[in-house]
């Protein structure tokens, strides 16, 4: 339980500088990465957790990775339309000079892996591995956690398109249960990047 309110904590730190702190891109780039990973992961050296208490493992790569292949192909057609959206198109990429040419949108898009990576490690990593192990003992238990993670997850997407904030429920849900199954962050990790990626150059080519 100590683990999951540190979490919290964390998420309530990290929102507040969100839409209080008038960041630009990078700054809150940074300031992600220092409350969702770097502290996380000083906290599990300082304790000697096992890395993999949070996904940090290799897990069910094989399974894992064919899944997120999978849920990329049967979410290209939304993705599509998503893309040919005003507001999508508004808020997508970004970061504007990624439209302007190909080595802007390759630096975005590794910009765009941190975050992702630091978006997975504390959603399916800290606070959804911290959730069910505090509630392995109730009944449904994985569940209800795979459903808090999720609620969670998608209230962080306030400010984003109003579909992509009902969206991120469904995507948390797929996402939790992948995390669980496979034991690891890294499969939820290429499915949310490379879906990432995708719907950018959807958004400018559309």
């Amino acid at each position: 339980m100590i683990r999951v309110v540190a979490a919290f904590l964390i998420l309530l730190v990290e929102r507040s500088i969100a839409f209080n702190g008038g960041l630009n891109l990078w700054q809150w780039i940074g300031v992600q990465t220092i409350l969702f990973t770097l502290i996380p992961l000083l906290a599990i050296g300082r304790f000697n957790i096992k890395p993999g208490d949070f996904g940090l493992a290799q897990g069910d790569l094989r399974f894992g990775l064919k899944t997120a292949f999978m849920l990329i192909a049967i979410a290209l057609p939304l993705m599509a339309y998503g893309a040919s959206q005003p507001a999508f198109k508004a808020y997508y990429p970004i970061w504007a000079p990624a439209r302007t040419s190909a080595l802007n949108f390759i630096f975005l898009e590794l910009a765009v892996l941190l975050m992702m990576f630091n978006t997975e490690f504390y959603f399916r990593g800290l606070l959804l591995f911290s959730l069910d192990r505090s509630l392995s003992k109730q009944r449904m238990g994985r569940w209800i956690a795979v459903l808090a993670d999720s609620s969670i997850y998608m209230l962080a997407h306030l400010g984003k398109p109003g579909l992509e904030v009902q969206y991120s429920f469904f995507v948390g849900i797929v996402f939790g249960w992948l995390a669980l199954r496979t034991k690891s962050i890294f499969p939820s990790l290429a499915a949310h990047w490379i879906s990432s990626v995708l719907f950018d150059l959807m958004v400018i080519v559309l």
